[in-house]
């Protein structure tokens, strides 16, 4: 006699019903670690490849990056658009500009800013105030929200303080860190403005130091 073995429908649906839990919860981390790794590897390439066009720029130019900007003039969307093609546009395969509404987080209506987009796909966001150049990297270039840490990162371009002093400790192209004091990292962490935790600021997008400082790895603690 032979006896043939086969699932029932209710072992079946039960072991659908098994399947489809387990992708519910393994699902979300799964893509939001893939998410992740493909922002570390653009933020990192996006880093190199600024301070290498920038440092061929001032060869090109002959002007040291911290002369390129006029401290304390009001730049409008035709001075940005000269900053580009004159600093940008000949050591970057830029593929289109395009202006964009002021970040109403920052600078309001008196800072407009400029959207580039470079043929690797890669795109930033810019803006110029008294005291340097803000740019902010976003990893899909059709998403410019400043809202979200996960579409602008800032970074900052001979930018100094009030008794003009630099900010960044070398190169003329580093994350974000106008906020820190001589505290350094605990103070870009705790900031009230510019906190990189969750439980404070709406501007985490100023948290690319965070960032870098660990080794270009989005830390288990960073708001996103």
């Amino acid at each position: 006699m032979r006896k043939d073995w086969a699932f029932t429908l209710a072992e079946v649906i039960i072991t659908l019903g098994i399947i489809g839990v387990v992708s519910v919860i393994s699902l979300p981390p799964l893509i939001a670690n893939i998410q992740k790794h493909s922002i570390e590897t653009k933020l990192k390439r996006f880093y190199a490849e600024m301070n290498q066009a920038i440092r061929l720029s001032a060869e090109q130019n002959g002007v040291d990056p911290d002369g390129w900007v006029m401290r304390n003039r009001q730049y409008n969307q035709a001075d940005l658009d000269d900053f580009v093609d004159t600093y940008l546009r000949p050591v970057l395969n830029i593929s289109y500009t395009k202006g964009l509404t002021p970040n109403p987080r920052t600078c309001n209506s008196r800072c407009p800013r400029i959207l580039v987009v470079l043929n690797s796909g890669m795109a930033f966001s810019m803006y110029i105030d008294g005291n340097g150049v803000d740019v902010f990297m976003h990893p899909n270039p059709n998403k410019t929200d400043f809202m979200s840490t996960r579409d602008a990162f800032a970074f900052q371009m001979t930018k100094t303080d009030n008794n003009r002093q630099r900010y960044e400790a070398e190169g003329s192209f580093e994350p974000y860190t106008a906020f820190w004091t001589d505290g350094r990292e605990s103070t870009l962490r705790t900031d009230t403005r510019r906190g990189c935790n969750h439980l404070s600021s709406s501007n985490k997008q100023y948290c690319t130091k965070i960032i870098q400082l660990n080794g270009w790895k989005i830390p288990h603690d960073y708001p996103w």
